[in-house]
């Protein structure tokens, strides 16, 4: 009775350890490190507005990446204009991030995202897109714009800016009239040949508009000057 117990309990041993080596072998070893074929997309991606056009692009660093695309668009989708592109290099912190001056305040803008990775055979990421809205502005505001002599008038804004033309608007007219670099950097201009009538003044960057004001332009039978500006004066210099 005995013999046959130890028999059996020997058996019942060796059917456990070969069952017990046939599944250890059929066990996968331990993934350490999972292999993709395209890297991650940017995640956590903000857009933060200062100095009122300025924004600040924020986003988790993408593991192996080796640089980043960021594209800027005008509108809220990415399928706008095209304003401004760059590359990013890849950061060992765990947020990165990039700054740019959008070309106006109170607009829409949007901007996407794509990791390039730095492996080998590894195809660069999606893009990740956001959308924002710079804060409002009028580089008017603080500076007189009136009329300076009969049919003319001094236009002044917030010198040093990125402005391209001054628009003025009668009705249904829209005149252009560009923006030197000496212009910009004094912070204004003296527009003649101008009909008697009510305009608006629209500072222009390309098609954004950076600010708005009014000025009339009418027939004064003894017209004197009512302002005497440093401008104004400069202006008047450049033409002797």
């Amino acid at each position: 009775m005995k013999k046959i117990i130890i028999y059996t309990g020997l058996l019942a041993g060796l059917v456990t350890m070969v069952l017990f080596t046939s599944c250890k072998e059929e066990i996968d070893p331990v993934v350490e490190d999972l292999e993709f074929n395209r890297a991650f997309s940017p995640v956590g991606v903000e857009a933060i507005i200062s100095n009122t056009t300025t924004v600040t692009l924020t986003w988790s660093s993408v593991k192996n990446a080796d640089h980043y695309l960021v594209e800027l668009y005008d509108g809220a989708t990415a399928s706008g204009t095209l304003i401004h592109s760059a590359e990013v290099p890849a950061s060992e912190e765990s947020q990165v991030g990039y700054s740019y001056v959008m070309p106006a305040g109170d607009t829409q803008f949007s901007a996407r995202i794509k990791a390039i990775s730095s492996l080998s055979g590894v195809e660069e990421s999606k893009w990740t897109i956001v959308a924002f809205k710079t804060d409002p502005e009028n580089l008017f505001q603080g500076y007189d714009t009136y009329m300076s002599a009969m049919n003319a008038c001094i236009v002044q804004w917030e010198p040093g800016v990125t402005a391209t033309s001054l628009l003025l608007v009668s009705g249904a007219t829209e005149t252009p009239y560009n923006l030197t670099s000496e212009d910009l950097a004094l912070g204004g201009k003296q527009i003649t040949g101008l009909a008697n009538g009510i305009y608006e003044i629209r500072l222009m960057n390309g098609n954004f508009v950076r600010g708005r004001t009014n000025v009339v332009i009418e027939v004064m039978c003894c017209w004197a000057p009512v302002k005497i500006s440093r401008l104004r004066w400069m202006l008047f210099r450049q033409e002797e």
